[in-house]
């Protein structure tokens, strides 16, 4: 017999703005598990932000994360020897996760230094006018037109 799904465990809060969501943002950015020089580089982006359009770097965070927020995810599966696409519907934190994943995606593309490349994503996030923007509004139009398989999942 299966047993039931374990319990979600939800990261630390950080110590400056005592959030999950921005633990979360740091452990994302984290590489090779250099949590330190990971703190270092959001804490400068939110300065940078705070410093340039004086804003509170918090509340861009999570408007950024509310505007850039994918509720709908494209999975593959194969039906009948065809491998199709089909939207679905996904958690919070599941699209917490890949808003996130998708914006430092975006960053570590650019040629800049990496808390300047964060402030800029996030605050054009919030403003509407990113990238990880126009990759959410690519999602859904993937997840449009393949809709007429979505009474494939289970």
């Amino acid at each position: 017999m299966r047993k039931g799904h374990g319990i979600r465990r939800l990261p630390r809060k950080d110590c400056y703005y005592n959030s999950v969501v921005v633990s979360k943002v740091i452990n994302m950015i984290m590489m090779d598990g250099r949590k330190s020089c990971a703190e270092k580089i959001f804490y400068q982006a939110m300065m940078h932000i705070r410093n340039v359009h004086k804003i509170n770097p918090y509340k861009v965070l999570i408007g950024c994360l509310c505007k850039g927020c994918i509720n709908i995810e494209i999975k593959n599966h194969k039906i009948g020897g065809n491998i199709v696409c089909i939207p679905r519907r996904v958690s919070i934190w599941r699209s917490i996760f890949l808003t996130i994943r998708n914006m430092l995606k975006i960053c570590k593309e650019r040629r800049t230094k990496m808390h300047i490349s964060i402030s800029n994503e996030i605050y054009s996030t919030y403003m509407g006018e990113s990238e990880s923007i126009k990759k959410k509004l690519e999602v859904y139009k993937q997840a449009e037109k393949n809709r007429a398989f979505a009474h494939y999942i289970k």
